[in-house]
């Protein structure tokens, strides 16, 4: 009879993923063609991947941004290109592990492919707010018949402007984002840099709402002011006036010169101004909704430009709605031009609280108070926000 010899183990294969630097997360992340697409980014794709359960545990989808690959005639160009999109990625992922807040996108691993890409792990946020407007705007314009045409009923159609989010639902965004802001500027001393519908995300009926994507993120000073170095990136219709004037005081600046003007996290409270306003139009600030305005502004960029660091005009209807006055008021106030005059992310938060209190963030019709506080604190009478 032959000896029994205990089997040996098999080597476990080695993972084809590899921590990027000490404190990386090496964690087997799908292919591409394996995950569901949520939406992209400046050379960045976000995914959702579904993990297996484990036994009596349930585990929650990720989000996963990952660099793609970009096609170039120039292999130095395409290497510039994606060590700097790699580089954001790297910061966002440092800046997102130091993080602890819930309105701010949870991190859960950060790791790198053998074909040398970049990958981020976080937690699933359902939907993007830009998401969520494309798709009312969408339900908006095939709902509506043309002026002029008619119906199975034989009824005129006429076409609405804007079909704004609700107030509460605004208001919800509002708050969470303060929330999160508070946070950034006075804890984690950070300025978010890139405020906007996309870098949003929004989970259930406006039940949760967190901030994302931190990769030009500036870090500040006690007194919210960038570090040296630091430079303010974001999204040109977002910039805010302050940021426009640095650019171009920036080009005509020489050596000897005083030292320019630092941008300050109030910078974040224009850019959440028209993050908010964006729920109200349905559109881009300052962007042209039309073919017809579209020819128009190019050959007239020079007025566009113009309009850059403004406040957009408000929606016809959210003016003539009493629901919609502390949204309004809101926005007036942190997209003043100068920021200065501006609501800190701490006094946003706090008077958010005292809308809330009014009832004005419910949803339904029945639990709306028909009392709220302006800017000022002083009691206003309002209709109930729609829900």
């Amino acid at each position: 009879m032959d000896t029994f010899k205990t089997p040996k183990a098999k080597r476990p294969r080695k993972s084809q993923f590899t921590p990027t630097k000490e404190g990386a997360t090496p964690v087997k992340i799908p292919a591409s063609p394996f995950m569901e697409k949520l939406g992209w980014g400046t050379a960045v794709s976000v995914y959702r991947m579904e993990r297996s359960p484990k036994v009596g545990c349930i585990r929650s989808p990720w989000a996963i941004k990952r660099v793609i690959h970009r096609n170039s005639t120039s292999r130095k160009s395409r290497a510039s290109s994606g060590n700097e999109i790699s580089g954001r990625l790297c910061k966002e992922a440092e800046i997102l592990k130091s993080l602890d807040h819930p309105n701010i996108v949870g991190f859960r691993a950060f790791t790198k492919s053998v074909d040398g890409r970049f990958t981020l792990a976080m937690e699933d946020g359902q939907r993007s707010l830009l998401s969520l407007i494309e798709e009312r705007l969408e339900k908006v314009e095939t709902s509506l018949l043309p002026v002029g045409s008619h119906d199975d009923s034989g009824n005129t159609g006429q076409l609405v402007p804007d079909m704004p989010f609700p107030a509460w639902a605004v208001l919800r965004v509002a708050s969470g984002l303060a929330s999160a802001l508070r946070y950034l500027h006075e804890e984690a001393l950070l300025m978010h840099g890139d405020m906007k519908s996309d870098n949003v995300l929004i989970k259930g009926d406006f039940d949760v709402v967190k901030l994302c994507d931190f990769g030009v993120s500036l870090k500040v000073d006690k007194n919210g002011e960038a570090l040296d170095g630091e430079q303010y990136i974001g999204t040109r219709h977002w910039l805010p006036p302050e940021v426009i004037s640095l650019e171009d005081e920036e080009i005509e600046w020489e050596e000897g010169d005083e030292p320019l003007p630092k941008v300050n996290t109030q910078a974040d409270m224009y850019s959440y101004a028209l993050t908010a306003w964006e729920m109200l139009s349905l559109k881009f600030p300052h962007c042209p909704t039309t073919e017809d305005e579209e020819e128009e502004n190019a050959s007239n960029s020079f007025e566009e430009n113009l309009l850059l660091g403004t406040r957009p005009p408000f929606p016809e209807a959210c003016l003539k709605d009493p629901s919609y006055v502390p949204v309004i008021e809101l926005i007036h106030c942190c997209s003043d031009e100068d920021p200065d005059k501006r609501p800190t992310s701490e006094q946003a938060v706090e008077w958010l609280k005292l809308i809330e209190a009014s009832g004005a963030m419910k949803k339904t019709v029945e639990e709306q108070e028909n009392v709220m506080p302006n800017a000022n604190g002083v009691q206003t009478s309002e209709s109930p926000a729609p829900s």
